[in-house]
């Protein structure tokens, strides 16, 4: 049996959705995801074009305006609790404006010890952990989820999506989180999945407010 990484089906994800781009400010926690996309380079295999940013506020921007033009969310990757806190304030103007993105946020690795591969191997790694990072844009979301493992990154990437297109109720009217997951989690193996460098990854997905 092929063995590959969450990162590897995170990306697969992606392109299920039809995800054109990544909009990103990237961090430690996404070296699994930069490995397989250098990986799938090397292959010729198409991916989300990743388009690099120098703030997250215009990482959100950026996929606020391509949502504003084509009617399609498309991906927004930030640095754990620092990232997401940068990213709230364009989180709020896309939940006004009522467009759809999804936002993802790594999370710290979760072991201490090599129990997995992944995990905390740096200082950083202890404080970039807050008790509750999605509280930071949970006002401005329609859902929110943590990834617990690659196992089930497809099904929690096509929810978000779901979510993100949606119509809802007026009493469910939020924008949304995507999927959370810590450093380990994009590179423990189970069940032919080898989660890399993220121990399970945080994601928002902000979604369309109608």
């Amino acid at each position: 049996m092929s063995r590959h990484s969450a990162a590897h089906y995170f990306l697969e994800g992606l392109v299920d959705l039809g995800v054109d781009y990544i909009f990103a400010n990237l961090g430690t926690d996404h070296v699994s995801l930069i490995e397989e996309i250098a990986r799938w380079d090397r292959e010729g295999r198409k991916h989300p074009e990743i388009i690099l940013c120098p703030h997250e506020i215009v990482a959100v921007h950026m996929a606020g305006g391509y949502a504003l033009a084509t009617g399609k969310g498309q991906a927004v990757f930030v640095h754990v609790d620092a990232g997401t806190a940068n990213a709230c304030m364009a989180i709020q103007n896309l939940f006004r404006y009522r467009l759809p993105v999804m936002l993802f946020a790594g999370r710290a690795p979760f072991t201490l010890h090599g129990e997995l591969t992944g995990s905390r191997d740096a200082y950083v790694h202890f404080v970039q952990d807050p008790f509750d990072i999605a509280s930071i844009v949970r006002p401005y979301v329609k859902w929110e989820y943590s990834l617990p493992s690659g196992v089930v990154v497809k099904e929690a990437l096509a929810r978000a999506a779901a979510f993100m297109h949606s119509d809802l109720s007026r009493a469910q009217r939020r924008g949304g989180r995507g999927a959370g997951a810590a450093r380990a989690c994009l590179r423990h193996p189970d069940r032919g999945v080898q989660l890399d460098r993220s121990q399970c990854f945080a994601g928002f997905a902000v979604l369309r407010r109608l």
